[in-house]
């Protein structure tokens, strides 16, 4: 299935799965439209996730996945920004919703394509990101901007935003990499 049709079909499960609440998912233009999403960046894949530590942003956002599909709380807590820890600390029985909420049934991702990068300022850059999610025989892919924050021990992961097309500009193509 071309990845146009995987957005399209994307935004009609979504809408269902929503139960008819409204959401963007934006379609994002590949760097080499003659290859698949495999091809181009780094692939994340869910079945060879691992605790890869915080050296890189791409590092940093594959240790936060980890942690969230082996709930571990605390090592969510260790890969997220400080904003978004106080956040989780501050909720009553934040720990207790963290492992109830992973263990109902959602749509899985299947792989994560990191698409491209840009610094936004000495400590901070984002991704570019089309997360492939699965539900039932259905796979399809999600344009996402995830913003990353430097601290004095490598890199952490902020706020998770919709894609918007403007974001290409100025932003940088990522090697093509399989995890």
């Amino acid at each position: 299935m071309k990845l146009k049709s995987k957005i399209a079909l994307g935004i009609a499960v979504g809408l269902i799965v929503a139960g008819g609440a409204f959401f963007v998912v934006y379609s994002f233009h590949l760097p080499d439209a003659g290859k698949s999403l495999d091809e181009i960046g780094l692939v994340i894949s869910r079945s060879r996730l691992a605790d890869v530590g915080y050296d890189t942003p791409e590092a940093a956002l594959e240790t936060d996945k980890w942690a969230w599909a082996n709930t571990n709380y605390d090592k969510m807590l260790d890969s997220v920004s400080l904003e978004i820890r106080r956040t989780w600390e501050s909720a009553t029985n934040g720990r207790l919703r963290f492992e109830v909420g992973r263990q109902k049934p959602m749509s899985s991702f299947e792989k994560i394509h990191v698409l491209a990068k840009k610094k936004t300022a000495d400590d901070q850059g984002e991704l570019k990101l089309a997360t492939e999610q699965k539900q039932g025989d259905v796979t399809f892919a999600v344009a996402s901007i995830q913003q990353m924050v430097k601290t004095s021990d490598g890199w952490r992961v902020g706020i998770e935003r919709n894609f918007d097309p403007a974001w290409d500009k100025n932003s940088q193509p990522e090697p093509a990499v399989r995890r």
